[in-house]
């Protein structure tokens, strides 16, 4: 895009290119509540609760012959009571770490300066649009990828997208990337993209793409909850064969399986989980960490080494 180097886009210019190409932003998966609430129960051993509840709920009818007692549905208030529970903390605890990044995303909110109309402006870098007069000295981060136009003595620190912590000097016709810090001189450019155009933004897209990997404790959950599933089968069965021998009614038969399906499932063990979890989480916050997900944690003690871009990432950048 061509513009005039001393004036800059006009206002009516870079509105109508704002809404072309949209806020000079990486868009953020933010989970709505109900979703993040009923991610909670993304888990085997929480659907063979499930499971147990609906049993816990039929078994009184078919014992008492469509006319149950109150008390015989003891079993399935305890059991959804720890099934709501274990939702509410996974649930209160995601929700707060969500809440203080996105909060610390809006206090670092930062801003570029610009030439519109002529005149050098400060804007909020999301308003950035491709074909933007930018103005760059030694401190600014570079919020959109740019095409020099004037430099002089330009050095930028690109760590942040290529890992080299040295400073790279820049000419006229370089390009400088969004995400990158300007560590000396100055310089004006053009700006040729925005949000997800820009290097940083294709990198941040095959991220976002990018499954979240299983834990340990998760697949050890998941292969208890199948292992109990498959037992439970195995053993109604037998009391199916047993009481078929011995000439039991169906009705009998399907209360001792149904019974013995619900009272080996261990209620508790998901309940157990999260509180362990989100104890561990309020340690770290009182040592400055947030922590995002419950899952994270889970390995977090036996880790010795971590391997990070530490330029910029846990140290500051000196």
């Amino acid at each position: 895009m061509s513009t005039d180097v001393h004036q800059g886009l006009s206002l009516s210019e870079s509105a109508a290119l704002l809404k072309q190409y949209g806020p000079n932003e990486l868009p953020v998966k933010k989970k709505s509540l109900l979703l993040l609430f009923l991610s909670q129960f993304n888990d085997v051993m929480v659907y063979i609760l499930f499971v147990a509840l609906g049993i816990s709920l039929v078994l009184p009818f078919i014992e008492y012959a469509g006319h149950p007692h109150a008390d015989s549905f003891l079993d399935a208030i305890v059991i959804a009571a720890i099934l709501i529970l274990n939702a509410i903390l996974g649930f209160v605890q995601e929700y707060k770490a969500e809440e203080a990044i996105h909060m610390l995303q809006k206090l670092s909110s930062p801003h570029t300066r610009v030439r519109r109309e002529g005149r050098e402006i400060i804007i909020p870098s999301e308003e950035l649009v491709p074909g933007d007069i930018v103005i760059l000295e030694a401190g600014d981060k570079i919020s959109a990828d740019c095409k020099i136009i004037t430099a002089s003595h330009l050095a930028v620190n690109e760590s942040s997208l290529t890992g080299e912590s040295a400073a790279i000097s820049k000419t006229e016709e370089d390009m400088v990337f969004s995400g990158t810090l300007v560590t000396r001189g100055y310089a004006e450019c053009i700006v040729t993209a925005t949000g997800l155009q820009t290097e940083i933004g294709r990198i941040a897209q095959l991220v976002s793409e990018t499954e979240l990997p299983v834990t340990p404790l998760q697949k050890r959950m998941a292969a208890l909850g199948k292992t109990i599933g498959a037992v439970v089968v195995l053993f109604c069965a037998v009391i199916f064969f047993i009481g078929e021998f011995e000439h039991m009614q169906l009705g009998e038969i399907l209360l001792v399986a149904v019974s013995l399906a619900v009272s080996a499932v261990p209620e508790g063990l998901p309940a157990v989980v999260t509180v362990c979890m989100a104890m561990g989480v309020r340690r770290m916050t009182k040592q400055h960490a947030l922590v995002r997900r419950l899952e994270a944690l889970e390995t977090l003690g036996s880790v010795s080494v971590i391997c990070a871009d530490k330029t910029g990432t846990i140290t500051e950048n000196k």
